[in-house]
């Protein structure tokens, strides 16, 4: 099991902040957003141009995942 971490319009579309997904081990983070997708439709355009970080470094989506291991989704953010 890993825990997945969202932050700002992430947080707004699955309406938490984080939750836990079940995951054979050594999937890679691009199978866990595949996952997310299909949990969350509305986050497929969004997921393409997060950064992501698995347990505080940054990773890319082919980087596998273990038991207990962090995601954290990072949106591109904007200012004004």
């Amino acid at each position: 099991m890993i825990k997945i971490k969202f932050f700002a319009i992430l947080k707004e579309i699955t309406e938490c902040d984080e939750m836990t997904l079940e995951l054979s081990q050594g999937l890679s983070c691009g199978q866990a957003l595949f996952s997310l997708q299909n949990r969350f439709p509305r986050l497929h355009p969004i997921l393409s141009s997060c950064l992501l970080a698995v347990n505080g470094s940054y990773a890319n989506p082919t980087t596998l995942l273990f038991n207990d291991d962090e995601l954290a989704l990072l949106p591109p953010v904007s200012g004004g």
